[in-house]
């Protein structure tokens, strides 16, 4: 009697574990959001003060940081 063969193995890729599922309020990840985004703008606000006439000139890393952070404060939507 022939021997029977092992089942090949797949040849496409491997299942992926599943994906936690997306919070139901999207205050839950909203508020921190908003919250650490007021605080850093804060903070480089400081910086700005600090450095005075340097800080806000183009290419200071404080600089590229406020734009950055403007960006994410614009994304964030109004608080």
């Amino acid at each position: 009697m022939p021997e029977r063969a092992e089942p090949a193995a797949p040849d496409g890729p491997t299942p992926r574990t599943k994906v936690p599922p997306r919070p139901s309020t999207p205050e839950k990840t909203r508020t921190p959001l908003i919250i650490v985004a007021e605080s850093a703008f804060r903070l480089l606000d400081q910086a700005v003060q600090i450095h005075g006439k340097d800080g806000p000139t183009q290419g200071h890393e404080i600089e590229c940081l406020f734009r950055k952070l403007r960006m994410l404060r614009v994304l964030t939507g109004t608080s």
